[in-house]
């Protein structure tokens, strides 16, 4: 009656022991968390110099930021392939801004609640929105 139990024991210590050891990559948060991501292109248009900046903070299993009117949070869930990323639904304060800004808000938070992949490129992070047939590309610098 002691074998089998010795034998779970020694399986339990190995699955235990090697699921710490070796790390293939850091964790995505690893990579875009930190110091917060200022967009820089929206849809490979650069913003108006004169435009409040827009912000993203990536957490494990959250961002957050500045639309440029308002501030912003939603849930973030990486997938099981590289580069695959999704948000949850994003909520925001509901400050009034002038009309330019509060279109500008809309398109990048609508844009973001349909990110589906991101790329690290050259120092930027590119996240990637497809809707309406359409595949928006939102790039950010630190």
């Amino acid at each position: 009656m002691r074998r089998p139990r010795c034998r779970w024991a020694l399986a339990i210590l190995l699955a235990v022991a090697s699921s710490g050891c070796v790390r293939d990559a850091p964790l995505p948060t690893e990579r875009l968390g930190g110091l917060p991501w200022r967009l820089v292109e929206f849809d490979l248009e650069a913003p108006a110099a004169d435009a409040p900046a827009i912000t993203l903070s990536v957490e494990p299993r959250r961002v957050s930021g500045s639309s440029g009117c308002n501030r912003y949070f939603g849930e973030l869930t990486f997938g099981e392939r590289p580069g695959e990323i999704r948000m949850g639904t994003i909520g925001s304060t509901r400050r009034m801004c002038p009309e330019a800004e509060m279109e500008r808000e809309s398109r990048y938070l609508r844009a973001l609640g349909h990110v589906g992949s991101y790329a690290l490129v050259d120092g930027e992070l590119r996240l990637f929105s497809r809707h309406d047939g359409q595949t928006i590309e939102l790039t950010f610098a630190r």
